[in-house]
C-alpha cells in the first residue's frame, strides 16, 4: 500500500464515524413517542359521505387557525395538556360552530384523554398502533375516514400531515461526504488518464 493513501482512508473511517453518529440522533416525534409525551388532535367524520368528509376538513382548519398559536407555544407536554382541559369546552362549542357554518346538523363532540390508534405513518416516519393522548373531535356517529395530526410536539402547525397506512413516502439519503469523495476519484481519474 502507498503510504500517500493512509490520510484518505484515516479521512474514510472519521467520515463514516461521524456520518453514523449523526444518523443516530432521534427525531422529535420518536423523543415524544419514547417518553409517552406525544399528544394529538384527531377528528372523525361522521361518514365517508364527501359531504361529511369535507365537514371534517372544515372543523380541523377552524379549530387549527383558532387554537393552534395558543397551543404552540406551550412549552411542554404538561402545559399543552392543562390548555386543552381548560378550553375543552370552548372547543367543542368552536367545532360545532364550523360544523354548523357549513350545514352540518349533526351532533359534535370534544374530548380529551387516551384513545387507540392503528399503525400510522406520520411526516415519514412510523407511528406504532397503541393507546395516545389525543383531543379527539367526533361527528355524529364518527363512522368515517379520520384526520390526525402531532399536537405535542406542535407538529401541526408546521403543515406536517398523517399518511394513510398504505402510502409509502420515499426517501433518498444522501451524504455529502459520499459525493465529495466520488467527485475526487472522478477527477483523480480524469487526470490519470490525460
Amino acid at each position: 500500500m502507498k503510504k500517500n493513501g493512509m490520510p484518505c482512508i484515516g479521512f474514510l473511517f472519521l467520515s463514516l464515524a461521524l456520518f453514523v453518529a449523526g444518523q443516530s440522533q432521534p427525531t422529535i416525534l420518536q423523543q415524544a413517542m419514547a417518553s409517552g409525551e406525544m399528544i394529538r388532535l384527531h377528528v372523525v367524520a361522521a361518514s365517508d359521505d364527501p359531504f361529511d368528509q369535507q365537514t371534517k376538513i372544515i372543523v380541523r382548519d377552524a379549530l387549527l387557525a383558532e387554537y393552534g398559536p395558543k397551543l404552540q407555544c406551550a412549552p411542554d407536554n404538561a402545559a399543552m395538556q392543562a390548555l386543552l382541559r381548560d378550553h375543552l369546552s370552548e372547543i367543542e362549542t368552536a367545532a360545532q360552530a364550523a360544523a354548523r357554518d357549513c350545514g352540518y346538523g349533526g351532533t359534535v363532540s370534544a374530548s380529551f384523554g387516551a384513545f387507540p390508534f392503528p399503525d400510522r405513518t406520520y411526516a415519514g416516519e412510523n407511528v406504532p398502533a397503541g393507546n395516545y393522548t389525543a383531543l379527539r373531535v367526533v361527528l355524529g356517529d364518527g363512522e368515517g375516514a379520520n384526520w390526525w395530526c402531532v399536537m405535542y410536539p406542535p407538529l401541526c402547525f408546521s403543515g406536517e400531515e398523517a399518511l394513510p397506512p398504505n402510502k409509502k413516502v420515499e426517501v433518498e439519503y444522501e451524504s455529502t461526504i459520499a459525493n465529495w469523495i466520488r467527485s475526487w476519484k472522478e477527477n483523480r481519474a480524469a487526470n490519470d488518464a490525460s
